[in-house]
């Protein structure tokens, strides 16, 4: 199903590339102080996450960088050490090409924090015939004119049943919309397995809602199931 597409999978990591533009989503920055405040301890996960994204970079070495979303997690606020670590981030990415954020839900005010950076809202945007979203907001009506679309905010993942019990995995979705092929990108940030795409009330958001299909792929391009 992925020859269908215009974005490739990279394997083993929860990113595609569009030619020689890198899309990620879902970094959730300073998404630890949810977790200490509910007494786990998550240190260093802004490092692990700086480590994954040079690794990435290095790897496929794009002109182009888009995050489809939540590049941050606190909202409304945010402290002056997750602005940092946002700013670091940014940085990283920007270095290897130009760095482009679509808005998401915990975006709030990013453009305070990173102003040097294009910024773009919630709704989308369309690069190269693909609309790219992350997934909360009602896209335009440009949406209609793609040939693909790309979003995260739904985190996918699904249970793995084996003889040992099962476990949580990231997948991709790929699904249609519309009659539109679209990929769901599993949530970069290595504290966020995801949530079983498997039910329903899971897809989220005004384009998930309305997926007429959808299939999992493992991040190392296994096909899992068919979700719809």
């Amino acid at each position: 199903m992925e020859g269908s597409f215009p974005v490739k999978l990279i394997r083993n990591e929860p990113a595609v590339l569009l030619g020689k533009t890198l899309i990620i989503a879902d970094l959730h920055i300073g998404i630890e102080r949810e977790y200490w405040r509910a007494g786990i301890r998550a240190s260093g996960l802004s490092r692990r996450v700086r480590e994954r994204v040079e690794d990435l970079l290095e790897r496929v070495k794009p002109k182009r960088i888009i995050v489809a979303g939540d590049l941050k997690h606190n909202i409304p606020d945010f402290t002056a050490r997750e602005a940092e670590e946002v700013k670091h981030i940014a940085e990283v990415l920007s270095s290897q090409g130009e760095l482009l954020v679509v808005k998401g839900n915990h975006d709030g005010d990013i453009e305070r924090i990173i102003p040097w950076i294009t910024i773009y809202p919630g709704s989308g945007i369309m690069i190269d015939d693909v609309y790219i979203l992350h997934g909360h907001a009602r896209p335009s009506d440009d949406i209609f004119d793609a040939k693909a679309i790309v979003m995260g905010h739904i985190h996918p993942a699904l249970r793995l049943e084996h003889k040992f019990g099962g476990q949580i995995e990231k997948v991709f979705l790929f699904a249609r919309w519309n009659g539109i092929p679209v990929v769901v990108l599993p949530a970069f940030s290595p504290l966020i397995t995801g949530v079983d795409v498997s039910r329903r009330e899971n897809l989220i958001g005004p384009v998930a809602k309305e997926f007429e299909s959808a299939d999992a792929f493992l991040l190392d391009g296994t096909y899992a199931r068919r979700i719809l």
